[in-house]
């Protein structure tokens, strides 16, 4: 071996540990991350986005893949029925907000609910039977609780609208104006100008 070569070994092994390093943290990562920090690399996002339950539940769903891609054996069904529990989550909260009829939007936050409660369950399960530790089931569980709590405050909000929309034409009130078309007013009211502390008190959305 040469001497420019003996001299460059240190700088070599560097490299290739690092190399290793990065290599082994992004194949640990591939479904955990902090989908916030996703929405600070782009301009462009939908609604949906904006809504911090929302970006928790595609955070549970990257853990929840990350723990279950490994369960086999007996632990397999629940395994499979995790993932698409999990992910029923984030994808009835987009299609909710995206409805404009305020009855259509809570339906499928309900359903989001439900299948965060099932998650819960599935969760009971799988740390009954020695599937995931102690520690895991309870990190889950305590986000789920969170986004089971975000929900309930967007559909008893959503409800308290619809009320008094119902209230205001029982009124007598000369001026048209239908629940649907109030939709749009009335979802841009809840995700942007009624935000409350993220922290199991509701939902705020990024400004």
């Amino acid at each position: 071996m040469k001497v420019g070569q003996v001299e460059n070994l240190p700088r070599i092994a560097e490299v290739m540990t690092s190399r290793k390093h990065r290599a082994r943290t992004e194949s640990v990562g591939r479904y955990s991350y902090s989908y916030s920090k996703i929405l600070t690399m782009t301009d462009i996002v939908f609604d949906h986005d904006k809504l911090d339950v929302y970006r928790l539940s595609i955070e549970y769903v990257a853990d929840s893949f990350r723990i279950a891609k490994d369960l086999s054996g007996p632990h397999r069904h629940a395994r499979d029925q995790w993932f698409r529990a999990a992910q029923s989550i984030p994808l009835n909260i987009a299609e909710g907000n995206g409805k404009r009829s305020l009855r259509d939007r809570n339906r499928f936050f309900d359903i989001a609910r439900g299948s965060a409660l099932e998650c819960a369950s599935i969760q009971d399960v799988l740390a009954a039977t020695d599937g995931i530790d102690e520690k895991t089931h309870y990190a889950g569980k305590r986000r789920l609780k969170r986004i089971v709590s975000m929900l309930t405050k967007l559909i008893a909000r959503t409800d308290s609208v619809a009320e008094e929309s119902r209230d205001y034409h029982a009124g007598g009130s000369s001026t048209s104006t239908s629940t649907a078309s109030l939709s749009t007013s009335t979802i841009r009211a809840l995700t942007q100008n009624q935000a409350l502390n993220p922290s199991g008190n509701g939902d705020r959305t990024l400004p």
